[in-house]
């Protein structure tokens, strides 16, 4: 079993076909995958610790992202992750933090209110997860946090996320 350092570029498990989207799981990782696959911080192309198998990412074929936009009657905007849990959808904004010295994530405003526009006519609930890559120096001391909504926010107006399950937690939680 390989260890934790990345092997190449990762987009993580929104681009999987291995991945269930209603219940965010997969072969893998049948609880759900750690966060640092999940939000692409590790990529996923060689076996990791703690999964089941053998199976690693594997693309999903541009012609189902193509079908499934063709077949929606509501165009989606870009949201990074849009999965089901606990009989809700849910669009999850993710936000990596990598070289900038402040801990705001500036949403534009129009981009915010696109999003909520389509997520009110969509019935999904919008949320933002952070992922601070930042390196010494920079770095918050947490890797992980989540908010409700989709709009800007500073780091320390988020819950620190300890896991996939907390992560899970959260989401379901909001209304």
């Amino acid at each position: 079993m390989s260890n934790w350092v990345p092997t190449g570029e990762s987009t993580g498990c929104h681009t999987c076909r291995h991945l269930d989207r209603a219940t965010f799981t997969c072969a893998a990782y049948q609880n759900g995958p750690p966060l640092p696959i999940a939000s692409g911080e590790v990529d996923h192309h060689v076996p990791r610790p703690g999964q089941a198998g053998t199976d690693v990412w594997t693309a999903l074929p541009r012609r189902l992202f193509a079908r499934a936009a063709a077949a929606s009657e509501t165009p989606e905007p870009l949201t990074d992750l849009l999965v089901s849990l606990g009989g809700r959808r849910h669009g999850i904004h993710v936000v990596v933090l990598t070289h900038q010295p402040s801990e705001q994530l500036n949403v534009p405003r129009r981009t915010a209110a696109r999003l909520r526009r389509w997520a009110t006519g969509a019935n999904v609930l919008l949320h933002t997860v952070a992922v601070d890559m930042r390196g010494h120096g920079l770095y918050s001391g947490h890797g992980y946090y989540y908010r409700s909504g989709i709009r800007s926010m500073s780091l320390d107006r988020m819950a620190r996320v300890s896991d996939a399950a907390h992560l899970r937690q959260l989401v379901q939680g909001a209304r």
